[in-house]
């Protein structure tokens, strides 16, 4: 396996990579919550999945 300093980035020009990163990033932030907030990490993903 490859160390992730290693791999060059797929996606790194075009109009999408920055809303598909932004939107990456709020999943996981809002993932992130709905487990502190002990909802357990099966409804964290099916929440982000449903937005």
């Amino acid at each position: 396996m490859k160390s992730i300093e290693l791999v060059a980035p797929t996606e790194d020009v075009g109009k999408e990579t920055i809303y598909r990163f932004d939107m990456q990033f709020q999943a996981a932030a809002f993932a992130a919550l709905e487990i502190l907030e002990g909802k357990g990490v099966a409804s964290a993903i099916s929440a982000s999945f449903a937005q």
